[in-house]
């Protein structure tokens, strides 16, 4: 076990952009490096989708930028939770290895974001943050040109990389325990 880890690592070290991108969300959460290196690569992410956020939020069309921001998030969030393998096959799968019962995994999830991800749960997501009074402003500084603009693609960019930091930064913790229950007798998962 201790090789194929220390094979993984350096296949992983070895390539670059998109190739490390694509073996890196395919592997399976057995070490603790891989779920950082997961973590990071999908931060990446997160940059990607927030700017594509703020370009749209330059558009002076009312609702058009949180139309698409609702579709960013939902899609992101729920990629995450894949992409870390916390989605319920990947529990299930995790459980069969580790020889406990996927019950036991589950509880160790903490987080809201293991539920239905739609446009409702993401919206009650917005409210709790500050993006309901940035998105009056926002409405009301659509008609003053150029500053509407500016602000729209700035609020846009900085909610959805807020919110998308703060999901990711929950679901990778909440990877941390599930993998530490599973692997708790398993010295190669601390490397």
């Amino acid at each position: 076990m201790r090789d194929f880890s220390r094979l993984k690592g350096k296949l992983i070290n070895s390539l670059n952009g998109i190739k490390k991108d694509a073996l890196l969300m395919t592997l399976r959460i057995t070490t603790v490096k891989i779920v950082e290196q997961k973590g990071a690569q999908l931060k990446n992410r997160v940059w990607m989708l927030a700017t594509v956020s703020g370009a749209v939020g330059l558009v002076p069309v009312p609702g058009l930028s949180f139309a698409v921001d609702l579709g960013i998030l939902v899609t992101a969030i729920i990629d995450f939770r894949k992409s870390l393998d916390l989605d319920d096959a990947s529990l299930q799968r995790l459980a069969n290895v580790s020889k406990k019962p996927v019950e036991y995994l589950k509880a160790e999830v903490r987080t809201p974001l293991m539920g239905e991800i739609n446009e409702e749960f993401v919206k009650q997501m917005l409210v709790r943050s500050s993006f309901a009074a940035v998105s009056a402003v926002e409405m009301t500084l659509n008609f003053i040109p150029i500053i509407g603009s500016i602000f729209g693609a700035a609020s846009s960019f900085g909610m959805t990389y807020k919110l998308l930091t703060d999901a990711l930064d929950e679901l990778v913790g909440n990877v941390h325990r599930v993998a530490k229950v599973a692997f708790a007798t398993d010295p190669s998962y601390r490397q």
